[in-house]
């Protein structure tokens, strides 16, 4: 089509909507977005925690916008077909499905049943965090619980999972508490050099998912507390106690004033990692 013809074809569409001739949908919200329908997008492989919560928060972000636009439009009923997933909307509230009533058009979008029902657990921990209350109308309180939703997501630990001390608590730490919890981490992180040492191994596998720690040739540092994975910052009760945690980290770490050499490098990590899980230990009241 000629330049031409696209604008008188785009002045007739604008004249027949200004004349009532055709409805004039307000799109303001636009949950059709690329940007917002990332979670319909089937994985090719196993996905983490990381990569599940993404999907999650993803399709909860593309809700809010299917009801922001509900609102905007004066909508006075929804279809959920085209937006499978374990909540169940209801005008008097939400709720999760039971395993059996989730849409296999939802669990199809994981690689595989695993990492669905990991994904389904994450949203069940989080489900009862979330508060939906009746303000106007039903699409505006379920718009306002998903935002609460996403707002104060958390990941699970995994029974049995090494990086268990991940577990979020339920109620603010103590200062003791929460330097137990910085203890544990640094037991996981050095029985990870641990491995490398006993298997004579040349690479440590990547702990920055699970810890504040970054061990290297000849240092351990902690970076800033933006530069630290999501989930260890959604490992606390809030984000001034994980920051309350990043301090204390420090102040044990400062207390080494430098890092000693005692054989290989992978044994003076493991070295350090002791003398700093002992200067926490000195930390507590």
């Amino acid at each position: 089509m000629r330049m031409k013809d696209q604008k008188i074809l785009l002045m007739i569409l604008l004249v027949s909507c200004l004349s009532g001739c055709v409805p004039l949908l307000k799109v303001k919200y636009n949950h059709n977005s690329p940007e917002l329908n990332k979670w319909r997008i089937p994985a090719e492989s196993k996905e983490d925690d990381l990569l599940l919560v993404k999907r999650i928060t993803n399709q909860a972000k593309c809700l809010i916008a299917y009801f922001d636009n509900a609102i905007e439009n004066d909508y006075v009923s929804l279809g959920f077909e085209e937006h499978p997933s374990p909540f169940y909307f209801a005008v008097n509230g939400v709720a999760i499905r039971v395993k059996e009533r989730v849409p296999r058009k939802w669990v199809r979008l994981f690689c595989d049943e695993e990492d669905a029902w990991r994904a389904y657990e994450i949203i069940h921990y989080n489900f009862n965090k979330a508060h939906w209350k009746k303000n106007g109308s039903a699409f505006k309180a379920h718009k306002e619980f998903l935002i609460e939703f996403n707002k104060n997501l958390k990941i699970p630990a995994k029974p049995g999972d090494p990086s268990s001390f991940l577990i979020n608590p339920e109620k603010e730490l103590s200062r003791n508490e929460i330097i137990d919890r910085l203890i544990s981490e640094v037991k996981f992180v050095r029985n990870e050099i641990l491995k490398v040492i006993e298997n004579k191994r040349s690479i440590l596998e990547p702990v920055e998912e699970y810890s504040a720690l970054r061990a290297g040739i000849g240092q351990i540092v902690i970076p800033e507390y933006s530069d630290i994975s999501e989930q260890w910052r959604n490992s606390f009760y809030n984000e001034e106690q994980a920051r309350d945690a990043l301090d204390l980290f420090r102040r044990a770490l400062n207390s080494l004033l430098e890092f000693k050499y005692a054989g290989t490098e992978f044994e003076s990590m493991h070295y350090n990692l002791e003398r700093l899980e002992k200067a926490l230990i000195e930390l507590r009241e």
